[in-house]
């Protein structure tokens, strides 16, 4: 409890994070708060605090603007009531209850009620959430700017995405996995909600084409995230690319749309000349062709093909786009040595370069690949089957700011590979070596002295070490 009292002298404190700290208890939240008067963020997530933390909170708090309690499980709803019959927290402007199941449609009643200047409101986590405790949220908090609902939506009907239309305010909105919300809905919500920036509605079955052109109509959009929306075809995506949205779009996600095809991206390659960000995952129906008009997207900065049909011709195109520094091609099987050399040939600022299970590539691509693309700081080639200790040899002699590695599954390597990056690699803090049969314990156990994080599996044993 000293520590506490330390804190607590602090008079001119104004961040403090003490999530997952075991220690925190209703005590310690009390001296903390009667000697820091001035907290502006306070995260006590994945702590034991109970109701009587929100009292002290409530009494001292009076300019606080940031509070995570998420995965905190130890309070109820009367905490929150705490809140409204004191005088602190009213300039909250970010809570974050994710995870927090234990809340009722009462304490989302007193949260609407209590920070009713609340900008950003995180959800996520919470399987219980229902129409119940979005209705006086969707009522009451009319400065509303960012709301997020990752695994929280799933019981939501349409009605509680009509309630969201009230928010006019909102800018970002994120949920997934909800069957009920359709295109109508999406259409409202866009309509009232202008001013959106970000839009992630992944995993919702309902949706359409029809609702494209709304979304397609929003002004601010940067960010697009439509993944596992599984209706939507070539014919929605020309709805968006036509509308003003592509003045300002910068983000888009369309994995595992399995509908669309070449004429998306001839549309997106003509139409958003900003995309820096863009996954295209598992799209089958995107064609060799199709993949190669990616290349002229030359504001790209990151890009995920993961199993998709690009082969040697295409990845050679998508070198064009010269500004790239972050690049997925796993389970791109078609890819071989000389694509991946030309591909390297013009991305020499690559940063990131995930190559998992492309099975046909040799130390040979790897040794063009570290020549080319002296500043890559992380790398997958889990599962390249064909690539052997020369590999470990290149990376580790001339990639000197390599940060990460994953190299699971390539039963070619050997101890002399981690001799490699043990002597050579000295930026190299994080290494996974899942199943690589040829790598000895002894070897493991040198490379745990120099390396912080070192995950691998070793007599059917899955294990993690570090320093």
């Amino acid at each position: 409890m000293n520590y506490f009292i330390g804190i607590s002298s602090c008079k001119n404190l104004q961040d403090l994070n003490l999530s997952e700290c075991s220690a925190v208890n209703d005590e310690a939240i009390k001296i903390i708060t009667a000697g820091c008067h001035i907290l502006l963020y306070l995260n006590l997530a994945h702590t034991e605090v109970t109701d009587q933390s929100f009292r002290s909170l409530a009494r001292h708090c009076h300019f606080l603007q940031f509070l995570s309690v998420a995965y905190s499980r130890q309070f109820s709803d009367r905490a929150f009531l705490h809140i409204t019959n004191g005088r602190g927290c009213r300039k909250l402007a970010h809570l974050d209850v994710s995870g927090c199941t234990q809340l009722t449609s009462i304490g989302f009643d007193a949260i609407a009620e209590a920070f009713r200047d609340l900008e950003n409101l995180v959800m996520d986590d919470m399987s219980n959430l229902s129409d119940k405790h979005m209705n006086n949220l969707c009522k009451r908090l009319n400065n509303l700017k960012q709301i997020s609902m990752w695994s929280s939506a799933r019981q939501l009907s349409g009605f509680a995405f009509k309630q969201m239309s009230l928010l006019t305010q909102l800018t970002i909105i994120k949920f997934d996995a909800n069957k009920m919300i359709t295109d109508d809905h999406l259409r409202l919500i866009c309509r009232s909600c202008s001013e959106i920036s970000h839009l992630s509605i992944t995993d919702c079955p309902s949706l359409t084409d029809n609702c494209m052109k709304s979304i397609g109509s929003l002004k601010q959009l940067r960010v697009l995230n439509m993944a596992d929306c599984l209706l939507i075809t070539d014919t929605g995506i020309k709805s968006l690319t036509d509308g003003p949205c592509t003045l300002r779009l910068r983000e888009l996600n369309l994995t595992n749309c399995m509908r669309i095809s070449d004429g998306s991206m001839t549309n997106l390659s003509r139409r958003c000349k900003r995309l820096a960000y863009l996954k295209l995952c598992y799209l089958d129906q995107v064609s060799e062709n199709g993949l190669e008009l990616i290349g002229q997207m030359d504001q790209l900065i990151s890009i995920d093909i993961t199993g998709t049909q690009t082969s040697d011709t295409s990845l050679k195109s998508l070198g064009n786009s010269g500004n790239l520094r972050s690049v997925t091609l796993s389970s791109c099987r078609q890819i071989t040595d000389l694509g991946l050399t030309k591909f390297a040939t013009s991305c020499t600022n690559l940063e990131y370069l995930n190559l998992s299970f492309c099975t046909q590539l040799t130390d040979n691509a790897i040794r063009s690949m570290a020549f080319c693309c002296k500043y890559l700081t992380t790398l997958n080639i889990c599962s390249c089957s064909l690539l052997t200790d020369m590999s470990l040899q290149y990376l580790s002699g001339v990639c000197k700011y390599l940060y990460e590695i994953d190299i699971s599954y390539c039963q070619l390597i050997t101890d002399k590979g981690l001799k490699y990056l043990r002597r050579n690699s000295h930026y190299l803090k994080r290494i996974i070596l899942i199943e690589c049969s040829n790598i000895s314990r002894a070897a493991i156990d040198k490379l745990v002295l120099k390396i912080p994080y070192v995950q691998y599996h070793y007599t059917n044993k899955p294990s993690e070490l570090g320093k």
